[in-house]
């Protein structure tokens, strides 16, 4: 500020010169010529000459003094700003609280200003209303009255001028519309005129109001607005400083709180000095149990721990982590082994840290350390296991490996032997039954009804054995890879009604109702006609055998086609719908495995291998297809079988 004060007076004191130059310049040249043309006589002009001359003297002495008054003037305004802005800045350096900066400085502005009264008002920090700043000299029921108002274009001068962010001068508070809500908290205590302008910080926001309040209506002259714009200055600086102070000590509270507060150890070092800081996390890992005992011992750890790389080679203290970042080295999870020399603690630190330069062209070193001593076990304890873990998990493999090649071989063989012994099997079974009928029909003689009723029983008992073989050795047969498609080009419709006809018996027994419904534009398809009627077969004799009363639906339609290699494949579908006991939903994942029936236990009430779901669905695979159930206990089950009209291949 001194140097910007000399520098004006410097200019001043050249624009006084350079005046008072122009205008001796013009009067010699001027004044001679006027005096040349008007006056003639030599005598008289001589005369006259002195009396200019006279003239010249007592003008330039008083542009002369009317110069240095302003001047003086202007030095006074500077060393009183200066000597202002030098108490504010004491005041803030000395720590003192903000309204005591600012009523010092409403008392300076008071004692250059006799007859006025200041005050100094501050903005929430949303920036809506005004608060008690500073006013030492005015009523404190009138500084009450305002504290909390409101800023806005009809808010006193204060309010305006924060709101406006320009001064507001009022000369008369009783006649003002700006203080037509406020003037009874002005008038009663004789302040009449009042002028404000707000302050502004350093990126030009408006942190509140400096006003001047006078006994009679008036508006400020050039000395008190010199004033005023002293005042908000100063009040600018004061209030800045001190918020900047608030804000640096919060700051530093809070980084402290933070530091002291980390669960990670932080070590903070001045690399060239004395400075050395260790928090309490850090302290507790190296062993300390007060945080305090160790800070004594800080600077001679050399003397307690001892420090090695992981691989077991001793380093010396200058090869510590500290030392390397505090020379300049970049540190990031460098791992050591630490042991203490009076005791068998011991354990495995990772430390990561660097240089950082402060604001204030310091720098600092900063290290922090994590113990991962259990980490680094449990990683060692799991490496081991899962050394013997992949050991075992090798040796069960191969023995897994070995036992699933025993059991495929041992099925490969039970499907062949089964189904190269079909013939073995069904011959004598076809002869019993065959034989049987001949008895039956008394081609060999009467029999009696007993006889008759035991050799009935004797050729269901051989059908019911043919079947259970038939299915196993269809299944042996699928398993083996034997079981060959014969497509053939065939109409749908007289297979469909050779079904229905075989199932309607027993259907009729039980008194269901029986439905076939077609729903196709063609009914000619291109597959193998008996391993179709074979899976519909199955799916309608297991449906009227598990329904008790209702109907059982067969419906042939036209499926949705199937998108193979980029061309588009015809299907047909087949529904077959019942009005059964329906199936649980966690059974459906069990049923179409061989040998697996829903029906079981010793009060099975239906008979049969459990095979016929199973070998339906491996003979709708051979056919190209897919089949799938719907059901939910106590309404029914739908099957869907799908299958191309044309099998793929053939």
């Amino acid at each position: 500020m001194q140097g910007v004060l000399t520098a004006r007076l410097r200019r001043r004191a050249w624009e006084a010169a350079a005046a008072y130059a122009v205008f001796a310049g013009l009067w010699i040249l001027l004044s001679d010529r006027v005096l040349g043309i008007v006056v003639r006589d030599p005598d008289r002009l001589v005369q006259l000459s002195v009396y200019k001359g006279a003239l010249f003297v007592v003008v330039t002495a008083v542009l002369l003094l009317l110069m240095l008054r302003r001047i003086l003037v202007r030095v006074a305004a500077g060393e009183a700003l200066l000597e202002g802005q030098n108490r504010i800045l004491a005041a803030v350096a000395e720590g003192r609280p903000l309204h005591e900066s600012l009523d010092d400085l409403v008392r300076f502005i008071e004692s250059h200003a006799p007859g006025m009264l200041c005050s100094v008002l501050l903005l929430d920090d949303d920036g809506q209303r005004v608060r008690h700043g500073a006013g030492p000299s005015l009523p404190k029921e009138y500084m009450d009255l305002i504290d909390g108002l409101p800023i806005g274009p009809l808010a006193g001068s204060c309010g305006t001028a924060a709101y406006t962010r320009a001064p507001v001068y009022v000369r008369d508070i009783a006649t003002d519309p700006r203080w037509a809500a406020y003037k009874d908290f002005a008038l009663p205590h004789g302040l009449v005129a009042c002028w404000s302008t707000p302050i502004l910080d350093a990126g030009g926001k408006v942190t509140g109001t400096f006003a001047m309040y006078y006994g009679h209506p008036a508006l400020p002259r050039r000395r008190e607005r010199h004033l005023i714009t002293i005042a908000t200055q100063l009040a600018a600086v004061a209030i800045g400083r001190t918020r900047v102070e608030a804000a640096f000590r919060e700051s530093e509270a809070r980084l402290k709180v933070v530091v002291e507060n980390l669960s990670e150890g932080l070590i903070i070092a001045d690399p060239d000095g004395e400075f050395l800081h260790w928090n309490p996390a850090a302290l507790r890992m190296l062993g300390f149990d007060r945080p305090e005992e160790g800070r004594q011992h800080q600077r001679e750890f050399a003397r307690f721990f001892e420090v090695s790389t992981l691989e077991g080679r001793l380093l010396p203290p200058e090869q510590w982590p500290l030392a390397r970042v505090r020379r300049g080295e970049r540190l990031e999870g460098f791992e050591v082994h630490v042991r203490r020399h009076d005791s068998d603690w011991e354990r495995i630190f990772s430390y990561s840290g660097a240089q950082v330069e402060t604001a204030e062209a310091r720098r600092l070193a900063f290290v922090t350390l994590n113990d991962v001593t259990e980490r680094r076990r449990s990683e060692r304890l799991l490496r081991e296991l899962n050394t013997g873990l992949e050991q075992r998990v090798e040796q069960r493999t191969a023995e897994l490996r070995s036992a699933l090649e025993r059991a495929e071989s041992a099925d490969r063989l039970k499907s062949a032997f089964l189904a190269t012994m079909s013939h073995e099997l069904r011959t004598p079974l076809n002869s019993i039954i065959g034989f049987t009928g001949i008895v039956l029909q008394k081609l060999a003689g009467p029999l009696n009804d007993e006889q008759a009723r035991q050799l009935e029983m004797v050729r269901w008992s051989a059908r019911h054995l043919l079947a259970l073989i038939n299915d196993v050795l269809d299944l042996s047969k699928i398993e083996a890879g034997q079981l060959e498609m014969a497509p053939e080009t065939f109409s749908l419709a007289p297979l469909l009604e050779r079904i229905m006809a075989t199932l309607r018996p027993q259907a009729d027994r039980k008194g269901l109702r029986l439905r076939l419904v077609t729903q196709m534009r063609d009914d000619t398809l291109h597959t193998d006609p008996r391993r179709l009627e074979q899976v519909l077969l199955n799916l309608l004799s297991n449906a009227v055998k598990f329904t008790e009363s209702g109907e059982v639906t067969l419906t042939a339609r036209d499926a949705p086609a199937l998108v193979r290699d980029g061309q588009a494949v015809p299907q047909v579908g087949f529904d077959v719908c019942d009005t059964g006991p329906g199936i649980a939903e966690q059974d459906l994942s069990v049923l179409f495995l061989p040998f697996r029936q829903l029906d079981t236990g010793l009060a099975r009430r239906h008979e049969g291998t459990g095979l016929g779901l199973s070998i339906s669905r491996r003979l709708v695979d051979l056919l190209g297809g897919e089949i799938e159930v719907k059901s939910s206990l106590g309404r029914g089950s739908t099957f869907t079988v799908i299958v191309p009209t044309h099998l793929q291949g053939a």
